[in-house]
C-alpha cells in the first residue's frame, strides 16, 4: 500500500500544481528501442512503460521504435513534440542498438560511446526541454550475453546514460544491475528482449527511480 501511495503522490507532484486541474489525466510517453516498443510481447499491456502508467494511474503513450538509435530518437522526438510536451512522466529506452553491433561483431568501441554521447546529450536535452516539469527515466542497457566483452561494452555504453542524464533531469533506472546474473529469468528464451517478467521488473526500477524509493 505504501508504494502505491508514494506513486500516486509522485505523479501529483510531477505534474505541478498549475497543471492539475487543467489535465484530468495524464500520460506516460516511453520513447526509446525495440525494449521500449515491447518486442515480441503478446500483450502489449505487458510493455515496462503499460505496467507503470497503469500502477501511477497514467495513459501510456508508447512512442517506441524498434532498432532506433539516439539521432534517431532526437528527430522522432521533433516530431511528437506535443506528446512529449504535455506528458506527466517520460521514460526513455536508449543504447542497446548503439552497444548490441559492438557485441555482435565488434568495432571502436570508444569511438561509439563518443558518438552515441553526442546524440543522447541532443536527445536528452530536447526532451528537457520540452518537458521540464515532467518526471523523467531513463534506463540502462542491461547485458544479454553476461561475457567479460559484453560487459565492458555495456558499462561504457551505460556510463554515458549515467554521465547525462543526471545533467538533464532524468533519473536513472538500472536496468543493468537489475537484469544482473537473471537474465534467464527476464529474457524471452532464445531472445535478448525481455519477457514479461522482464518488463515486470523493468517497470518496477522505473517506478521506483522516479519515485526515489
Amino acid at each position: 500500500m505504501k508504494r502505491w501511495l508514494c506513486l500516486a503522490a509522485a505523479a501529483m507532484v510531477m505534474v505541478g500544481m498549475g497543471g492539475a486541474a487543467a489535465r484530468a489525466e495524464g500520460t506516460l510517453v516511453s520513447l526509446g528501442d525495440s525494449i521500449a516498443r515491447g518486442y515480441r510481447l503478446e500483450d502489449r499491456k505487458a510493455r515496462y512503460s503499460a505496467v507503470a502508467a497503469e500502477d501511477m494511474g497514467l495513459i501510456e503513450v508508447n512512442l517506441g521504435v524498434n532498432g532506433q538509435r539516439a539521432d534517431e530518437c532526437l528527430e522522432w522526438v521533433r516530431e511528437h513534440e506535443d506528446e512529449v510536451r504535455g506528458a506527466r512522466i517520460v521514460t526513455l529506452s536508449m543504447g542497446a542498438n548503439h552497444a548490441l553491433p559492438l557485441m555482435l561483431g565488434g568495432g571502436d568501441a570508444e569511438a561509439e560511446a563518443r558518438a552515441f554521447g553526442e546524440q543522447l546529450k541532443a536527445l536528452m536535452e530536447k526532451i528537457a526541454s520540452l518537458a521540464p516539469e515532467a518526471g523523467k527515466a531513463a534506463l540502462t542497457f542491461y547485458d544479454p550475453f553476461e561475457t567479460e566483452e559484453s560487459g565492458e561494452i555495456c558499462d561504457l555504453i551505460n556510463g554515458v546514460i549515467w554521465e547525462w542524464a543526471g545533467e538533464y533531469g532524468f533519473a536513472v533506472a538500472d536496468a543493468r544491475e537489475a537484469f544482473r546474473g537473471r537474465t534467464g529469468e527476464y529474457l524471452m528464451s532464445g531472445d535478448i528482449h525481455p519477457s514479461e517478467t522482464g518488463h515486470r521488473e523493468l517497470a518496477r526500477i522505473v517506478e521506483e527511480a522516479l519515485t526515489g524509493q
